[in-house]
């Protein structure tokens, strides 16, 4: 995008309306993800916030079909893994009463430093989401504890020297959970 969102927003709302013409209850939310972290992807820093109303029910990160759970699950980690490769926050925003699986979204937005928020569609406010800026990219955090303690419940990948040093990328860090 070339312009500003107060320059493009006519032209934005009249495609995101002619989308909503074909959609039928379909929520390719994989698919617009994976667009929106390709572009985000170019300039760290980035901040992709991505809204829905519905489950992911068509293409990539799809929840329905067969071994689909495990599926979606590995597939948003994947997703994850690229986002903090290239310093973008993933925040999503969904609406109270329809099924999202925040459970499985869950991980992306905390291994990128965004948030999940759930808004009442009568009182949307996207002030919260936006205003929580991004104040380092790639961070990787690194814990040594004396050699006679342990860290637990942590991935064991991350673990070293007997799980007594703790060493993971966090991905982007906002000023919530600096």
């Amino acid at each position: 995008m070339s312009s500003s969102l107060k320059k493009s927003f006519v032209t934005l709302k009249h495609k995101i309306a002619a989308l909503e013409k074909d959609a039928k209850g379909s929520t390719a939310l994989g698919p617009g993800l994976v667009c929106a972290l390709g572009l985000a992807s170019q300039t760290p820093g980035s901040r992709v916030i991505l809204c829905t109303d519905g489950l992911a029910n068509v293409g990539l990160g799809s929840f329905n079909g067969i071994n689909a759970e495990n599926a979606a699950k590995a597939f948003y980690d994947q997703v994850g893994d690229v986002a903090v490769a290239n310093g973008v926050s993933v925040s999503i925003i969904t609406v109270k009463g329809n099924v999202c699986r925040v459970d499985a979204l869950g991980p992306l937005t905390d291994r990128t430093g965004g948030t999940i928020t759930r808004v009442d569609p009568s009182d949307l406010d996207l002030s919260d989401v936006a205003s929580n800026n991004i104040i380092a990219t790639d961070v990787h955090l690194k814990v040594i504890m004396h050699e006679a303690l342990t860290f637990q419940n942590e991935d064991n990948a991350n673990l070293h020297n007997n799980k007594s040093i703790l060493a993971k990328n966090v991905g982007s860090v906002t000023e919530s959970n600096e």
